[in-house]
């Protein structure tokens, strides 16, 4: 179907890559995180395990409109991956613009 198509996929990529550098570097330039859009639990080099997590269940929550636990499997995953791009891009920030492309390109967000 449509979902599934090419064209859907190179879109979700390209959409994914613009948003999300805008997106990280402007929430993190508000030191208020109530006045972020997305990344309200943690600050640009936060790397506490529990603080990510939180921060991940969050992003479940308003990216795939799924209500997750901190302590979940779908979290541990995503924990995998910002953490594997903390240890080859040696940034917190940068992780988290890894872990929100990959979300942004999941077929889940065309759905919600």
């Amino acid at each position: 179907g449509f979902i599934d198509s090419a064209t859907t996929s190179l879109f979700l990529r390209a959409f994914a890559e613009e948003a999300v550098s805008y997106v990280v570097e402007k929430d993190f330039a508000q030191p208020d995180k109530a006045a972020r859009r997305l990344l309200t639990e943690v600050e640009p080099d936060d790397t506490d395990e529990a603080a990510v997590r939180g921060q991940i269940a969050r992003l479940h929550g308003r990216i795939f409109g799924e209500l997750v636990e901190p302590e979940s499997e779908e979290v541990s995953e995503a924990l995998g991956l910002w953490q594997a791009s903390v240890a080859s891009k040696g940034s917190p920030r940068r992780a988290y613009k890894t872990l929100l492309t990959a979300m942004l390109q999941d077929l889940r967000v065309a759905y919600y």
